[in-house]
């Protein structure tokens, strides 16, 4: 009884003892921030992939592009990607059109140059082709897209050197979009006159080109806006032409600008037609302008200017260039033929000579002529010919002004400097006092205006 009575004290005891001295033994270690800080715990993340619906470019595609921009459009697509998207399949289309209109139309391939009339049609085709591409992709995008693609086409007119690239890219983005607005009514004003039947009215088209400037001068100060003009306008484009092969320095061609370009504008806006009046009053201007390139380059670099600018040496120039011949050659072909004007303007002022031996001394001066550009050009001289006697072309009077040289007046009314000798026997029309009445010929071939440079500024 004794040793189960100790038994039964001794498990009391244990059962009270040992969860008080488990309870009373645990210990909590405190959080050491720095412990932690140096050991990071890793959390490990799932990757949750969600899995877009699939579809095909069939489900999408439609012959209707309107419906074909819709079902993009319902797929949650960017409108950006969306527009690439319309653009790039269109810009397609029209390629494919071009040139289906391209292979049904001939070249006018006996010609060195097309005729202007070619020229304008290709235009207007060009331009009515663009004109649909606009308005379908006005119709489907808005007009919008055309302000996102502005900045991924080439600008219409390069803004370069110290003047023009420091504009700010405003200023530079409102004179690129006048430029390109000016390109787009020239082009319209074509297509309207192509449609119409009617020839290029150069008045108008000078009238579009001060629109133009306008526009500028809204946006630029005087002297940025003479920079931009002696790069890019219509005007000295012209000049650049005309002084090729003086070599002027740019301080020259400015030169040359600021005094020719407001006598240009002057005779482009105001006397332009064939009237009388218009005719006299572009005679004095013209005047003023060769008056204004002497005085900017001198005497000398004007005659060559002037010979430069000769028909007869640019005919001189062009045989030479398609025999393969030097510059000197076409120097000496122009030599040639004017002595031979002079010397046929001499064999018809002669009074001693009979009609028949005038006939028979003018074509052996034509011979001789053309034995000497032979000689020049390193041609087989050709076979003894009789040919006709030219028949005296038409002619109109003209009151010789202050100055007036043979050289400017060819020059003005582009006919050959010979025909004007010819035109005038006995008369030294360098030399003849001012209001000397001279015989001018109609031009026996007429210009062709040369196709209009993009935006016509």
């Amino acid at each position: 009884m004794i040793s189960l009575v100790l038994n039964a004290a001794l498990l009391a005891v244990l059962l009270v003892v040992i969860p008080s001295k488990r309870q009373t033994s645990a210990y909590v270690r405190p959080i050491n921030p720095a412990l932690v800080a140096s050991n990071p715990v890793r959390i490990i993340k799932t990757n949750v992939l969600i899995r877009p619906r699939v579809f095909t470019w069939q489900e999408i595609e439609s012959g209707d592009y309107t419906t074909y921009v819709e079902n993009l459009r319902a797929l949650g697509m960017p409108e950006a990607t969306i527009r690439d998207i319309i653009i790039a399949d269109i810009e397609q289309l029209f390629v494919k059109k071009r040139r289906d209109l391209a292979s049904q139309q001939d070249t006018e391939w006996w010609r060195a140059q097309p005729s202007q009339a070619y020229q304008s049609n290709q235009l207007a085709q060009a331009f009515a082709l663009d004109e649909e591409r606009t308005t379908l992709l006005n119709r489907l995008l808005g007009e919008d897209w055309k302000k996102s693609r502005l900045d991924q086409q080439p600008d219409p007119v390069p803004l370069t050197g110290p003047i023009l690239s420091a504009l700010p890219d405003d200023v530079k983005k409102t004179v690129q979009t006048i430029a390109s607005r000016s390109t787009d009514r020239v082009r319209e004003y074509i297509l309207q006159a192509q449609n119409a039947g009617q020839q290029l009215n150069q008045i108008e088209l000078a009238k579009l080109r001060e629109q133009t400037r306008e526009n500028l001068s809204k946006v630029l100060n005087p002297q940025q806006l003479e920079e931009f003009l002696v790069r890019n306008s219509y005007n000295a484009t012209q000049l650049r032409r005309q002084l090729e092969g003086l070599d002027v320095t740019p301080e020259e061609f400015r030169a040359v600008f600021r005094r020719v370009d407001q006598i240009e504008r002057d005779i482009q806006l105001r006397y332009s037609g064939d009237d009388a009046d218009s005719q006299r009053q572009r005679s004095a201007l013209e005047q003023q302008r060769l008056a204004a390139i002497r005085e900017a380059v001198g005497p000398e670099r004007y005659d060559t200017y002037v010979m430069l600018n000769d028909p007869v040496y640019q005919e001189s120039l062009a045989t030479t260039e398609k025999a393969g011949a030097s510059a000197e050659a076409a120097a000496a072909i122009y030599e040639i033929t004017r002595a031979t004007s002079d010397e046929v303007a001499r064999i018809r002022n002669d009074v001693t000579l009979t009609a028949g031996q005038k006939q028979e001394q003018i074509r052996e001066a034509q011979a001789e002529q053309q034995r000497a550009r032979a000689l020049v050009l390193g041609e087989q001289l050709p076979e003894p010919t009789t040919p006709p006697v030219p028949i005296e072309p038409p002619l109109r009077s003209h009151v010789k002004n202050p100055g007036e040289t043979l050289g400017e007046l060819a020059f003005r009314y582009r006919i050959r400097i010979p025909e004007l000798r010819e035109a005038n026997p006995g008369i030294d029309v360098n030399r003849a006092p001012a209001g000397t009445v001279l015989n001018i010929p109609f031009a026996t071939q007429p210009s062709i205006q040369p196709p209009l440079p993009p935006g016509a500024r």
